[in-house]
């Protein structure tokens, strides 16, 4: 059964879902302009063997922020939210965004993961602008998941239903370049060979500075596609 539960943060009221056995601890974090929407897929590969965690990211469903909110202040968040749970030795979970974030939150001192997958992380800060960029959301989404027409013209509409859309793209946008670290926290990073959103061929540099990582690049994938063949992937990855 998945709960839909609320946490007190700092900053403000952070929102996440929550499903599957007591333990061991597997946290899913999702990108910018996403939502929890991926945890019945979570919940169906993984909710036998761990208790799955699926936090809205401010903006998205959690407390919203003004333009003095930073990516640093969302890192902090989300440590905070993470040890507010007392989530010790668990698997962390990033797409996007919520790549980057995964990452930055993993290197902290108070951080108790044991493992980081990073889905197509954002490392290096965007080059295109909001238009092309959901223009390239769109198309990555309809190659990998085969959308109908309609769908597709469903789908272009999701970022318009976001109250505070311009300050979630100043946050994306904000987002700088990776910094050379090495990690003590086991670190796989997968992608797409087709991702037109977040391209590989501009992120090879980036990728680089995540010492230790292990890259796995999937030959027919875009923009990490969520459907079952993508929680086989994570499954293959830690071992379920």
């Amino acid at each position: 059964m998945i709960e839909d539960k609320k946490l007190q943060v700092s900053l403000g009221e952070m929102r996440y879902l929550q499903a599957g056995a007591a333990k061991p601890d597997l946290v899913y974090i999702h990108g910018g302009f996403g939502d929890t929407g991926v945890m019945s897929l979570l919940e169906q590969q993984f909710g036998q063997k761990f208790r799955i965690t699926t936090p809205s990211l401010p903006g998205h469903g959690s407390f919203n922020f003004d333009e003095g909110f930073s990516f640093q202040d969302l890192v902090a968040t989300m440590g905070e939210f993470l040890s507010r749970l007392n989530l010790v030795d668990y698997v962390l979970v990033g797409h996007s965004l919520g790549g980057r974030l995964a990452l930055e939150v993993s290197r902290r001192k108070e951080s108790q993961a044991k493992s980081v997958i990073l889905l197509a992380p954002m490392l290096i800060p965007l080059t295109t602008g909001i238009e092309q960029t959901a223009a390239n959301l769109v198309h990555d989404y309809a190659s990998d998941l085969g959308i109908s027409k309609r769908n597709k013209m469903q789908f272009e509409t999701v970022l318009t239903r976001l109250k505070n859309l311009k300050e979630i793209w100043r946050l994306i946008t904000s987002v700088g370049p990776v910094r050379e670290n090495v990690s003590g926290v086991a670190t796989t990073i997968v992608w797409g060979r087709n991702d037109s959103v977040l391209p590989i061929g501009q992120n090879s540099s980036a990728i680089s500075k995540i010492v230790g990582a292990e890259l796995k690049i999937h030959a027919g994938g875009h923009y990490w596609p969520f459907k079952p063949r993508s929680m086989e992937i994570i499954a293959g990855l830690i071992g379920e």
